[in-house]
């Protein structure tokens, strides 16, 4: 069997400061602990020395690319990694296939990225992993693209600085919203504490498969839902003319399949949806995407889905809400309130959660290359079946006219056969669409 390679990388230079992180950056630590994975597949013979290369200038851009999470007292610190940075691992298919590299989890204590280029037969696949606490999606997706853009650089013979090109870490999105009163963060977790309590949501139970015995170590799977152009294009379609966003539509396909599968009977049942939101460009000044911070918050809401609910109805519901509480402030105050939740974590729990890029622009092919296949999911990387249910967690993006939905889950809480037939229902909600 053939082992992992790891090419040459440059010396490690440290950067200069320490950060410590964020409250909304501790969310996504212990329990929460989640990991972004982009990929896609590449059609040619992509040069290893020059991915390593390109790979190495694009760590040496982000300060937070060459850290570690280490404790400090009572709290987490990006510290400079005490040896090199991260290098490029090559590995065949033939001994290392996609979904053991999906599993692979970033060590603890170790770099904060990786990057894996799987050799196959006609076609590799290339795949970044990024600790959730120093990034999001649209960054994950953005640095997947400047390791493409630079290689092509370096193919054409252009010189690229492979030392660190900024040594100050950027803030975390805490620091970059507006002024909130105290009275007024209080009232807000006061109102979601009594919004939970009033209504409190129904999850997914774990129906573990009979076949599956004691927990899996890396027991995570990802399943994909994929539409193609024509129904991509009947989607958004549809969802224009009733005046709300695709992310609506999605929303409650998937909230209306959730309700199915309980199988509570015909009652609407109280299920809550996390909506993440971009602040990238919320901010003054605005985020680039390539920032590597994580600049998104949630919108949490509770709705009442029956079985048969009109998709478009709970659609309309959905955005109409989440429309209403951007516009009053209602993820600014979900990030600065986010250190009450701590004393109820309860008011965190989702039903469902879905994030949507929407539509991202083809990766940048060097010339001799074909990039296609991008995909991204959010891993969450500790599941606790003892607690018997759990969230629904749903990354969507469209790529190439196609919208995906992809879904990451253990098989020591829900049974593959349980997501399977929610993500086939949710096929059958979309389909007349």
């Amino acid at each position: 069997m053939t082992g992992p390679q790891t090419t040459g990388g440059t010396k490690n230079v440290q950067p200069n400061t320490r950060r410590k992180l964020s409250m909304g950056e501790l969310m996504l630590s212990g329990p929460g602990l989640t990991r972004i994975v982009a990929l896609c597949t590449v059609r040619g013979h992509a040069d290893e020395h020059l991915l390593e290369r390109s790979f190495a200038a694009s760590v040496a851009a982000h300060p937070s690319l060459r850290s570690r999470i280490s404790p400090d007292g009572t709290e987490l610190v990006l510290d400079p990694l005490d040896d090199r940075p991260p290098g490029l691992v090559v590995r065949r298919a033939d001994s290392w296939d996609l979904d053991q590299e999906m599993r692979s989890r970033l060590e603890p204590g170790g770099p904060l990225v990786r990057a894996t280029l799987l050799r196959g037969v006609g076609e590799d696949t290339f795949v970044l992993h990024v600790d959730h606490r120093i990034c999001d999606g649209r960054s994950v997706v953005a640095l997947l693209s400047a390791v493409w853009q630079t290689y092509a650089a370096l193919a054409e013979g252009a010189v690229v600085p492979s030392q660190p090109l900024a040594d100050s870490h950027p803030a975390p999105i805490e620091t970059r919203l507006g002024h909130h009163p105290e009275a007024d963060i209080i009232a807000y977790a006061a109102g979601r504490a009594e919004q939970a309590k009033r209504r409190p949501p129904v999850l997914l139970p774990y129906l573990r498969d009979p076949d599956v015995g004691a927990p899996e170590p890396d027991g995570i799977r990802v399943r994909t839902l994929r539409l193609d152009a024509d129904e991509t294009t009947r989607l958004v379609k549809s969802a224009r003319a009733n005046g709300i966003s695709v992310q609506g539509v999605v929303a409650a396909a998937i909230l209306i399949a959730v309700s199915r599968a309980l199988q509570a009977g015909e009652a609407p049942l109280p299920l809550s949806l996390a909506s993440p939101v971009d602040f990238r460009r919320r901010v003054t000044p605005p985020l680039a995407e390539n920032t590597m911070v994580m600049a998104a918050a949630s919108f949490y809401d509770i709705v009442e889905v029956s079985p048969w609910a009109d998709v478009f109805a709970i659609g309309r519901l959905v955005y109409d809400r989440l429309r209403t509480g951007v516009e009053r402030g209602d993820p600014e105050r979900e990030i600065l309130a986010v250190s009450r939740f701590f004393e109820n974590p309860a008011l965190l729990a989702a039903s469902v959660v879905l994030t949507n890029l929407g539509r991202v622009a083809d990766l940048p092919a060097p010339p001799g290359l074909e990039l296609g296949g991008l995909r991204w999911v959010p891993i969450p990387e500790t599941w606790s079946p003892e607690q018997g249910q759990g969230p629904l967690v749903v990354s969507a993006i469209t790529v190439e006219g196609r919208l995906a939905l992809e879904v990451p889950y253990s098989p020591s809480g829900f049974a593959h056969r349980q997501i399977a037939a929610v993500l086939e229902d949710v096929r059958r909600i979309l389909a007349p669409v």
